[in-house]
């Protein structure tokens, strides 16, 4: 199952694997919430078999990989809605590929429906009961970290918001990386509230209208050679779209 750890102040806090990991609320509303994730082991064998023939076109620049799509809840299972399901953010919210509607591969059913997946889906939503979560739009991305880089961006944009109620931010596996450390920020200009590299198996649950997050670039690990592959496996959770993340 996942688990919930210590609750902190908000406070700047750097995270190391041996460090408690933090709870913050506000007025009892769960604002950021950190957390471990079970079976990863055959999450991770079904991220794999995800990514075949699942190139994001949207980065030309770098060698991305993504499946997108919402899941419902029926008869007590996470899953899979038929419809279409492009995906859309406002150009103020991303200064990258906001204003583009975007078109991705959709998740596979036997993904969805592994125990790992089901419990993230619903940890997320328990987190944030004070949220409507009919739906949950759900992206599946992998990040290969190129030789003859001298780092991978992984966020564009830099520190943002989404522009949801609530995102989660799962680590499914770091292959031959180093970096990628999440910070979290109380405003776009504000030093970290606290910074953390999540790592394997590990979900940071964030509140998205109240707090600010970002990851910096990625490198390959020293001891690698070159033709041997790195990357970064993540699963994005959020809330059903923003009324306010509409197009200008």
């Amino acid at each position: 199952m996942l688990r919930s750890f210590l609750r902190v102040p908000t406070a700047r806090k750097v995270l190391t694997k041996a460090a408690p990991l933090p709870t913050v609320s506000l007025a009892n509303h769960e604002l950021l919430s950190l957390k471990q994730l079970s079976d990863l082991e055959k999450l991770q064998g079904h991220f794999d078999a995800s990514m075949r023939d699942a190139r994001d076109v949207y980065y030309e620049d770098q060698h991305r990989y993504r499946r997108y799509g919402v899941v419902f809840r029926e008869n007590g299972l996470w899953r899979v809605v038929r419809r279409p399901t492009p995906f859309f953010q406002a150009a103020r919210l991303n200064s990258y590929l906001g204003g583009v509607v975007r078109e991705y591969p959709r998740l596979l059913d036997d993904c969805v429906l592994s125990p790992a997946f089901q419990d993230l889906c619903t940890q997320f939503t328990a987190t944030f009961p004070h949220y409507d979560f009919g739906e949950v739009h759900v992206h599946m991305i992998r990040v290969v970290c190129e030789p003859q880089t001298n780092g991978t961006v992984v966020v564009p944009e830099g520190v943002h918001q989404d522009g949801f109620d609530a995102i989660a931010m799962a680590c499914v596996r770091r292959h031959n990386i180093d970096g990628a450390k999440t910070s979290i920020h109380a405003t776009r200009d504000t030093p970290p509230i606290l910074e953390a590299v999540v790592q394997d198996g590990f979900v940071m649950c964030v509140d998205d209208k109240a707090l600010w997050h970002y990851v910096s670039p990625m490198t390959r690990a020293t001891d690698i050679a070159d033709d041997v592959d790195a990357h970064r496996d993540i699963i994005i959770l959020h809330s059903v779209h923003d009324a306010s993340n509409a197009a200008a």
